[in-house]
């Protein structure tokens, strides 16, 4: 199958991505064949939605696939990836601590202070909570969507020219949209975890958004890769923590994974060993 454009992954930056081009086609009247591959083994999960963004991403496809756009879900495609923890609670409305549309953010527990993360928790009610970051996102796909296109139309003509050519432009449309300027200001949030631990990361974050408002005249910089900071398993730092469900607030893995309705059978694997190290990881995993 060839395509003029494929894009990874369909989230709300993918999608919005994919939308813009069909409608500047319809614009331009040329004919221009869209893809996007998704790691999920479904895009549509009728009727069991974790968050108001699942409906946005599908409410997207949907739009998408009505323009023409070609989507492929089950493809682990190159992507970044995370270590995260997702569960649903059901509470009753009158309960005392719920409050429909409340965002709150932890750091600590599970995580020592030299470890960046923590969570979200969205107090949820339809259609009331606005997921951050998602606006960007997807202004920042259709600025990519722009510049792609004209790339293509540029070299439609030109074989040899088509052949590595980058669509420049995208660069200085995104240094003068509005998510540039909004994306500036929290520029020295996430480094500043990474030279001070949780403690100090708080603590610039703090300054940084009430007295200096990111306008302050340095931007850090990540001095390291990710993988300088973790261990390995049998390392001494890596202490396991003893879980112990207690049935009425946390309950067990295989148990809350039966409830949320989910089925990965059909996904492929989003983690791939290197053949030298299989034998390794493998007699690891058995070990535990």
């Amino acid at each position: 199958m060839e395509y003029d454009v494929v894009i990874v992954g369909a989230g709300p930056a993918g999608l919005a991505s994919a939308i813009r081009l069909k409608q500047l086609e319809a614009e331009a009247g040329t004919e221009l064949a869209v893809c996007v591959v998704e790691k999920a083994s479904e895009l549509h999960n009728d009727g069991n939605y974790a968050a108001p963004l699942s409906q946005v991403v599908r409410w997207l496809g949907d739009k998408a696939e009505e323009l023409g756009v070609e989507i492929y879900p089950g493809f682990a495609a190159a992507e970044q990836f995370g270590l995260g923890i997702k569960e649903v609670w059901e509470v009753p409305e009158d309960h005392p601590e719920f409050a429909p549309g409340l965002v709150q953010h932890t750091l600590g527990w599970p995580l020592d202070a030299a470890t960046y993360g923590g969570t979200f928790l969205y107090h949820m009610a339809p259609n009331l909570v606005q997921i951050k970051g998602t606006h960007t996102a997807m202004k920042s796909g259709m600025l990519a969507a722009e510049a792609v296109f004209d790339c293509v139309r540029a070299t439609a003509e030109d074989e040899e020219a088509a052949y590595g050519a980058e669509p420049v432009g995208y660069q200085a449309a995104f240094e003068s949209s509005w998510i540039r300027e909004e994306l500036h200001a929290v520029r020295n949030y996430k480094p500043a975890f990474g030279k001070w631990g949780l403690y100090g990361g708080v603590a610039y974050s703090g300054l940084s958004a009430y007295v200096l408002r990111g306008k302050e005249p340095w931007t850090f910089s990540h001095d390291h890769v990710d993988s300088e900071t973790t261990v390995k398993s049998d390392d001494p730092k890596a202490k396991p923590i003893d879980y112990q469900p207690d049935g009425k607030l946390s309950f067990p893995l295989l148990d809350n994974l039966a409830r949320a309705v989910v089925d990965h059978a059909d996904q492929p694997s989003h983690l791939r060993v290197k053949p030298e190290l299989a034998s390794e990881v493998l007699g690891k995993a058995r070990g535990r």
